[in-house]
């Protein structure tokens, strides 16, 4: 059974007002509904290290009928894949274990991108339209959320490029 575009649509805006208020204490900015009714990018953080390595400079909430979805992007090498790769490798290894500690009721797809220059981390719930929940919904967003953030300030890598080129280069990490 999938949902119709009305349902999808109720869904999504009472996703984004639940969940705004909670991201925007995050430090995150607004959501906004894309056409598609299935993805709303909101804003980083301004000042987290991870920032200025994202295209668009923000995550991505993805939602399904079933699963609702934070997805982060990495765009550190503009277009060019295996350097994003590289550069996720090392994101994932300073925060993999933390996130999965910190969420551990969530699914984390570290190669969730079907395509593109980029890579993506999908941290994924149960939940979605179908569900017909997006208050509790929101409160999984919010906590998904405040967890990366948290290992990213955590974690910072500030020479996220040069350690990327020195293990494409056999010069370690």
């Amino acid at each position: 059974m999938s949902t119709s575009r009305n349902d999808r649509s109720r869904y999504m805006h009472a996703l984004a007002e639940s969940a705004q208020s909670g991201l925007a204490d995050l430090g995150l900015g607004p959501m906004r509904i894309l056409a598609s009714l299935r993805f709303m990018p909101v804003r980083l953080p301004e000042g987290l290290w991870f920032t200025e390595h994202t295209q668009n400079k923000d995550l991505h909430v993805k939602v399904t009928d079933t699963t609702i979805s934070l997805r982060m992007h990495i765009d550190a090498f503009h277009g060019e894949r295996p350097r994003n790769e590289a550069a996720f490798d090392l994101v994932q290894d300073a925060i993999e274990t933390d996130l999965a500690r910190l969420l551990p009721e969530a699914d984390l797809d570290w190669r969730a991108a079907r395509g593109g220059n980029n890579q993506v981390l999908a941290i994924t719930g149960s939940g979605g339209v179908l569900a017909g929940q997006p208050k509790q919904d929101a409160g999984w967003l919010v906590r998904a959320a405040d967890a990366l953030i948290s290992v990213l300030r955590n974690h910072p890598i500030g020479d996220l490029r040069e350690r990327t080129m020195a293990s494409l280069n056999g010069d370690g990490t």
